[in-house]
């Protein structure tokens, strides 16, 4: 047993000794206080920095940047060579034959022929219905081939696309229509067209035009004609014109533009006209209409 904690103990000697004999007065001491229980000091987890899996989208969208910058790149460096060959220089580096094709002028486009797909006639003798020859014209391809008038031939004829007759018929030695030259030119009732002299293909001609109510030399009514007689030799001649027949709506106009087309693809065979005088009438030729 552990020996008595005297007052010496706890506050030192004292001053006022104890009797001897007397008990040593007991002190109760206060037990220490417990320590204080540790707090438990919670650890910081390490955090891995992990990044997440990038997302499909994400890379076909860098995909297509890169395929986009390169197609831009290609689209810069033809752009560059095309421009280049328009300033100072720009040839440079080239061999000579790529200069000789970078400085080569475009080639022009070659004009199309309206008239490519016209047809060519002949004109036919009234009395044999054969070909006269060296004589001939051009039709467009959407426009009848021209037939005989009337069962002798006289001449022929077909439709223009506005509504107008076109017709065309020899003259003179070995036909059935007279030459028109000694003659003033009027329809079958004696009514002179306006007549002005000209010349076509090279050869001496009238231009003939009427607007009124007459007949052709086959008795048929027309309301507008316009028309050339043209020297073709000194025994022949040759009549071309168009007109509206009466009671048929036509566009003059526009089949009389499409007319000069086609009297400038007459072809007559090279031989001298001694042009002739005109002075009375003769009725104009209208292919029986």
């Amino acid at each position: 047993m552990p020996d008595p904690i005297t007052p010496d103990d706890l506050y030192g000697p004292s001053s006022t000794p104890v009797p001897e004999g007397q008990p040593v007065p007991q002190v109760d001491v206060a037990p220490a206080p417990a320590p204080a229980p540790a707090i438990p000091v919670e650890e910081t987890p390490e955090i891995i920095n992990v990044s997440p899996p990038k997302p499909k989208g994400s890379v076909l969208s860098s995909i297509g940047l890169l395929i986009l910058f390169i197609g831009l790149f290609v689209l810069g460096v033809w752009l560059s060579s095309y421009i280049r060959q328009y300033f100072p220089g720009g040839l440079v580096g080239l061999t000579p034959q790529q200069q000789q094709v970078a400085t080569a002028p475009a080639a022009t486009p070659t004009p199309t022929d309206p008239m490519a797909s016209w047809k060519t006639y002949q004109v036919l003798n009234s009395t044999t219905k054969l070909a006269i020859t060296g004589i001939s014209f051009r039709l467009p391809a959407d426009v009848l081939a021209p037939t005989c008038d009337t069962t002798t031939c006289m001449s022929q004829g077909t439709y223009l696309p506005g509504g107008t007759r076109f017709t065309i018929a020899p003259r003179g030695s070995g036909q059935l229509l007279a030459d028109f030259r000694g003659s003033a030119i009027s329809d079958v009732g004696g009514v002179v067209f306006t007549a002005t002299d000209t010349t076509i293909a090279g050869h001496t001609a009238k231009l003939f035009t009427g607007s009124f109510n007459g007949k052709t030399a086959g008795g048929y009514g027309f309301s507008q004609m316009r028309g050339y007689m043209i020297a073709v030799s000194p025994s022949l001649s040759l009549e071309i014109n168009h007109f509206v027949p009466n009671g048929v709506t036509a566009d003059f106009a526009k089949d009389d533009a499409l007319f000069d087309q086609i009297v400038g693809t007459l072809v007559f065979p090279t031989t001298s006209v001694i042009p002739v005088a005109t002075s009375t009438p003769v009725p104009a030729t209208t292919s029986g209409y």
